[in-house]
């Protein structure tokens, strides 16, 4: 009699694991400031925030459209003044800005992320993406979070718009410093 139920919970253990599998996995790693949002709030005053992108997180090396992501950080917020371009120079702050770098080298160190462009690193697992963001005042880092999902073929990928709207939130925040 235990034996069904025991079929049943390693069936429903199977589909709970591969279900995290698919789901976007973020964590905050560094948060160097008292709370990055009233930075973000100040670097749009008078136009979007500068996001840099490193690399290509779609499958088939699929080109990532700049307006369509900066649509997605921007979703993760109900602040309507945060808006955001991967466009330089639409970006009257510039030198605030968002640093995202798709499938990062193993070894980097997180200041290198806002003292200029990181390349993309090789890709180490094709169905999975990893991703490191930083928010970055010129070269002194404010925040940074990692990331991973299952490689999405678009952007309409409701697991890749979970992912960069969960980063997003890591970096933009009334978080407290550590």
């Amino acid at each position: 009699m235990n034996r069904p139920l025991s079929l049943a919970a390693a069936v429903a253990l199977t589909l709970a694991l591969a279900a995290c599998e698919e789901a976007p996995q973020s964590r905050l790693v560094d948060m160097r400031v008292p709370g990055t949002l009233g930075f973000a709030q100040f670097a749009t005053t008078t136009g979007p925030m500068y996001v840099e992108t490193n690399g290509t997180p779609f499958a088939g090396g699929i080109a990532l459209d700049g307006a369509a992501f900066a649509r997605q950080i921007a979703g993760a917020f109900a602040v309507p003044t945060l808006r955001f371009t991967t466009d330089k120079a639409a970006a009257p702050q510039s030198d605030h800005r968002l640093v995202w770098v798709f499938d990062p080298p193993e070894a980097f160190k997180l200041e290198s992320l806002c003292a200029g462009p990181v390349a993309g690193g090789v890709v180490r697992k094709a169905d999975i993406v990893q991703v490191t963001a930083a928010f970055c005042h010129e070269a002194k880092l404010y925040a940074v979070a990692r990331g991973s999902v299952r490689r999405p073929r678009s952007a309409d990928d409701q697991a890749w718009q979970q992912l960069v709207q969960q980063i997003a939130r890591h970096l933009i925040s009334e978080r407290a410093a550590n």
